[in-house]
């Protein structure tokens, strides 16, 4: 059995018209964790199917239980007015540092580093929250 890559560790969501049941193949850690909660909690509507030695596992969900969201991206209003709540509550912005020519041409030979890496920094707007408060 070999390692599997990040990439090949996919999350797969069954849903066909014709079948009151939806299927999940992940095996991304929380997803697996939610719906292992759910399962317990609601046997009727979330089973498992199957689950496999490389972490894998397959679930069979009600599809009248789940939904797809779609989150849109802030306005430039609703930017300013948590940046002016954070300011009042005791949050303080700090300005991410300026990156060299260089790292910059970096980040445009290759597509979407930029985004993975504020993602993974937790900084999705370009600045980091610091808490001043004691």
């Amino acid at each position: 059995m070999t390692k599997l890559s990040k990439y090949e560790k996919e999350t797969i969501i069954n849903w066909n018209e014709a079948e009151n049941l939806a299927s999940i193949y992940t095996f991304n850690a929380s997803l697996k964790r939610r719906l292992a909660e759910f399962s317990r909690k609601y046997p009727l509507l979330c089973r498992l199917e199957r689950s496999t030695p490389e972490g894998s596992v397959t679930y069979l969900l009600d599809k009248s239980r789940l939904s797809v969201r779609f989150i849109p991206p802030y306005s430039e209003e609703r930017k300013a007015a948590a940046s002016a709540y954070d300011r009042e509550h005791g949050f303080q912005v700090v300005q991410a540092e300026k990156k060299s020519p260089e790292i910059e041409a970096i980040y445009e030979k290759i597509p979407g580093l930029h985004e993975r890496r504020e993602k993974a920094m937790g900084n999705l707007y370009g600045y980091i929250r610091v808490s001043t408060r004691d």
